[in-house]
């Protein structure tokens, strides 16, 4: 029978250098899992609606009312600063559009949980403001304004919090 040392000198393959090699090999996976995990945390989800199956019944109906709404000379700008979202809305060449009313709605894609709807206060021509305590990072919301003509008017938004 041989002994350990014996074993090393003479190149056998033993249980350690089995362990070795499966510490190195489970290290290495579980080492890139968590930064893949890491970087998928702090990029967009792609997650855009809850049951796909549903959504696509009037996707559409959903798509040309997005056309419609998009052919409109109606350009939502949303920020954040200084604890409050700032919206305002203008036509391409710059001009204020004065609308009767905004709704938004802010969350993150992945959960609907965080999801927070925003008290929007007029304060000026075309220009909304509501407090808000956004995390940092990206926020996906859906904004519902009445134009001047009492039509509805839909629009995705992102915000990014830096």
């Amino acid at each position: 029978m041989k002994d350990a040392a014996s074993a090393q000198s003479t190149g056998e393959f033993t249980g350690r250098h089995m362990l070795i090699i499966m510490v190195g090999f489970f290290g290495i996976v579980i080492a890139v899992n968590i930064g893949l995990a890491v970087m998928a945390s702090r990029t967009f989800t792609g997650l855009v609606v809850e049951n796909s199956y549903v959504a696509s019944q009037t996707f559409d109906k959903d798509t040309a009312k997005l056309a419609a709404d998009a052919a409109k000379d109606v350009h939502p700008e949303v920020s954040f600063t200084n604890g409050f979202v700032h919206l305002k809305f203008a036509t391409g060449s710059g001009q204020a559009i004065e609308v009767k009313d905004a709704r938004l709605t802010l969350g993150h894609a992945v959960s609907a949980a965080t999801d927070r709807p925003l008290s929007l206060a007029a304060v000026g021509r075309g220009e909304f403001e509501a407090p808000a305590n956004l995390d940092r990072g990206y926020w996906e919301g859906k904004l519902v304004a009445t134009l001047p003509d009492g039509t509805v008017w839909e629009r995705p938004v992102r915000l990014e919090v830096k």
